[in-house]
């Protein structure tokens, strides 16, 4: 049975001295006056019998005893803190773990479809080029590049990624004739840095080489540790950059990068993106009305805007 405390209404003035070791701070921070704040403190020392603060003409500090009651108070206050945030009603939360590229060049342009089905949630993008565990006591979902390797959960392949030259229409602008290969050596060339990554592929010295310019000389490269930046370095005009079908396919309907030629390289099998999530979902979770929408906007064709004509095919998955 809890016994009622003289003095209560001093404990917060207590806690912000004790806090800032401050009189004039703690006024501050509760919007009194310091000659309050003295006041109620004075009071409670009075109505315990001890001293709290050991008071000088700069500073106060904490007895013995103010550091034994402010230790209870301020335990208290978190719990009540604790309890009152308990109290307040929450909206269900979805954390997406999401590798970089494929959060800005593909999940954050759409995201706003998937909101707009779910208005009653709020939404976390956990950014991460790492391989992450769901984490057990949230709604949480992954999308990941590599292998596909999650015995423990439900794995769903992205498709298929085809590795394509792209670069900006004003790059390429002169006279109209079919690009030949070759004019890629005058060009700053831009590429992932996979390996560093630990992924085996196709680069540019892959695709000469299907392009039978292996061994031909060529001019600068300038390579990213993330695919997002070298697509957008390759938007500017900066070079003509190697993109993943899945990445490019929004710029090359909106005619912001082309395709100025046909040759496509198929990326390794077992690499793709997937989407990682718990087995046996209730149909209607949360994580379950993500996994349906991302895989019906995943088969669904860019949007193509209207504006300038693009020379370019749509990428094939």
């Amino acid at each position: 049975m809890s016994r009622p405390i003289r003095g209560f209404g001093a404990l917060p003035s207590f806690a912000a001295a004790a806090r800032w070791q401050s009189f004039t701070a703690a006024a501050d921070e509760l919007g009194v006056t310091q000659a309050a704040v003295s006041h109620q403190i004075r009071e409670l020392e009075e109505q315990l019998g001890v001293k709290l603060f050991q008071r000088t003409a700069r500073a106060v500090r904490l007895t013995a005893s103010g550091e034994i009651l402010k230790k209870a108070v301020d335990g208290a206050f978190e719990d009540i803190a604790e309890a009152m945030a308990q109290l307040k009603p929450t909206k269900p939360s979805l954390r997406v773990s999401v590798a970089p590229s494929f959060a800005s060049k593909w999940l954050v342009p759409r995201l706003d479809r998937f909101l707009a089905q779910v208005p009653e949630i709020d939404v976390f993008i956990d950014v991460q080029n790492r391989i992450v565990e769901l984490l057990g006591r949230e709604h949480h979902v992954a999308i990941q590049f590599g292998v596909g390797t999650f015995p423990d959960y439900q794995v769903d392949r992205l498709g298929d990624e085809y590795i394509m030259p792209v670069c900006s229409p004003a790059l390429l602008q002169g006279p109209r004739r079919k690009p030949d290969p070759r004019d890629l050596l005058r060009h700053t060339l831009l590429e992932v840095d996979w390996h560093s990554q630990g992924a085996n592929w196709p680069n540019w010295e892959t695709w000469l080489d299907a392009a039978n310019l292996k061994g031909v000389r060529r001019g600068r490269t300038v390579r990213f540790v993330h695919s997002a930046l070298a697509i957008q370095a390759a938007i500017e005009g900066q070079g003509i950059a190697l993109g993943d079908s899945t990445l490019i396919g929004d710029d090359l309907a909106a005619g912001r990068l082309i395709k100025p030629f046909d040759l496509a390289l198929r990326g390794p099998k077992q690499f793709a993106y997937f989407l990682v999530s718990r087995r046996g979902l209730a149909k209607g979770s949360i994580e379950a009305q993500f996994r349906d929408w991302l895989l019906r906007e995943i088969a669904a064709p860019p949007a193509v805007k209207r504006g300038p004509v693009s020379r370019t095919r749509k990428p094939r998955r």
